[in-house]
């Protein structure tokens, strides 16, 4: 065992030290709540929700930003230390092998240290399973308010995780010995609690935002395709479920898989990232079901492992790296706070600047409007967004190209600033 949680340490620091991923247009905006809950009044979402800004917010809020980069790894190796206790709780043998198959998820490798949500969410549905599970066992009430706690916390750290309220009553009702009707009421206080203040403060208005945003159509058939992105080459062992047959102890595992599963299969927008909850819950039905001796599948898995994280290398080596570029924005406000600036990438734009900035709108007919409206100072345009249309052409800014401030260039992205109101 000792070896094997060696060889897994080993395996993580492999992903901490080579992976360099470019940081995506959402974690952008998870910093920049952080900043906001942390007092820095720049810009803020209320479509977004709260907990992993006011987790980040501590490293604003005491003045280590510098060590932020440590909160997502941390997120991500706690994720895999609750995983390891689910095993512990369903796996006799074969729990290292099931956290490789974790690892070897070429998803899980690419967002190990992004500032995303599904990597925390599935930390709250793990606890909040395991829990479940040692309520139905101890019948300890304390264990079945913070079951219901965890779930409000998926719930909160990422809005379509609220899947793990239905799956934890399932679980209760199916498994729990001595059904205590007072005890369950008295639970959902400690769901509802939290959400509560969340919604006293963001508003009701901020779900429904949250929902109409993310009602972006992609092909049905997306998580079929990327199976192998989501499971890597674990895609291999699927196989052996051929010959499962179901126990009602696998409905601890089942539940979790097809209320997911199921739930962003019809979720219009679709993403490869949005399983990685699913992971250790498929890990387990696999374990139980692979006929290979755990030695052999621990090197194959490690193989898998490697081969994944090569392919997530060689992918993020291949993006495009316009961080110059963004230094460069940065440091052409270094000196200019309080201004306003509409823009097409404006979380973005608000990061690097350290200044407001808002979303131009359609049609083109507003802009002028949208101008004295926000009593904007700038108009920063990025080659890299279409978002709105009209942004992609010069002449629509024509009235402002003499007035153009810089020009920031290279193979990936021109970043435009016009300047306005002078």
């Amino acid at each position: 065992m000792n070896k094997q949680a060696i060889i897994v340490a080993l395996l993580i620091s492999a992903i901490i030290l080579t992976l360099h991923p470019l940081m995506e247009w959402d974690e952008y905006v998870y910093l920049l709540n952080a900043k906001y809950f942390a007092g820095q009044n720049i810009y803020f979402e209320n479509i977004r929700p709260p907990i992993i800004p006011v987790i980040l917010s501590f490293f604003y809020k005491f003045n280590i930003e510098q060590a932020i980069i440590a909160a997502p790894i941390i997120l991500s190796i706690i994720y895999l230390i609750t995983s390891y206790v689910l095993f512990s709780k369903f796996l006799k043998n074969r729990r290292i092998s099931a956290l490789l198959f974790i690892l070897a998820s070429p998803v899980f490798i690419f967002y190990f240290g992004k500032f995303m949500t599904s990597i925390p969410a599935g930390i709250f549905l793990n606890i909040a399973v395991i829990f479940m599970k040692n309520y139905t066992e101890n019948q300890k009430n304390h264990e079945l308010y913070l079951c219901f706690l965890s779930t409000s916390l998926a719930f909160l750290t990422r809005y379509p995780m609220g899947l793990t309220y239905p799956i934890i009553l399932a679980l209760y009702f199916i498994f729990a010995k001595n059904k205590n009707l007072k005890q369950l009421i008295i639970s959902q206080l400690f769901f509802f609690a939290p959400m509560l203040v969340w919604i006293n403060y963001a508003g009701l208005e901020s779900f429904y935002y949250a929902l109409l945003w993310a009602n972006h159509e992609v092909n049905a058939l997306y998580y079929l395709y990327n199976a192998p992105l989501i499971i890597g080459a674990g895609i291999l062992l699927l196989p052996f479920l051929l010959k499962y047959k179901f126990r009602k102890e696998d409905a601890w595992q089942i539940i979790p898989l097809i209320t997911i599963i199921l739930f962003f299969q019809l979720f219009p927008n679709k993403n490869a990232r949005f399983l990685i909850p699913i992971l250790p819950f498929l890990g387990i039905i696999l374990m139980k079901n692979v006929k290979i001796p755990e030695k052999y599948l621990n090197i194959l898995l490690t193989i898998f492992f490697i081969t994944s994280l090569i392919c997530a290398v060689n992918y993020c080596n291949s993006l495009c790296n316009n961080s110059g570029n963004l230094e460069e924005l940065r440091q052409y406000f270094s000196n200019q706070t309080g201004v306003t600036i509409l823009s097409n990438f404006w979380p973005i734009c608000s990061y690097y600047t350290n200044n407001t900035c808002y979303a131009l709108l359609e049609p083109l007919e507003t802009l002028n409007d949208r101008i004295n409206y926000t009593n904007a100072s700038y108009i920063i345009i990025s080659t890299n967004y279409d978002y709105p249309e009209y942004s992609s052409s010069p002449e629509s800014f024509a009235e402002y190209s003499l007035s153009m401030n810089k020009l920031i260039n290279n193979s990936c992205e021109e970043i435009i600033i016009y300047g306005v109101n002078e």
